[in-house]
């Protein structure tokens, strides 16, 4: 929080710091956990993290990509199957 508030105390703008607390590393994986719970009913392992984390760092990967990944998994459609029958 230190580092946002010293950017606005800089003079950056409140809308060019939102941007980036939006577009973060931080955020990014919150969205991704958040896939997993809300998805999938799990955490991800350390290894499915860093795979998407690694995604973000080399922007092979943006966010709505990620989601339409989870939409359209093996472990997804595998676990709405269970649901219906």
């Amino acid at each position: 929080m230190t580092y946002w508030s010293n950017l606005l105390k800089t003079g950056v703008g409140r809308d060019v710091v939102a941007m980036r607390v939006i577009l973060s590393e931080e955020s990014y994986g919150l969205a991704v956990n958040s896939f997993y719970a809300n998805y999938l009913q799990r955490g991800a392992s350390g290894p499915e993290n860093q795979y998407w984390l690694n995604q973000y760092a080399s922007n092979a990967q943006p966010l709505a990509g990620v989601a339409l990944a989870f939409l359209d998994s093996a472990e997804l459609y595998g676990r709405a199957s269970q649901t219906v029958g």
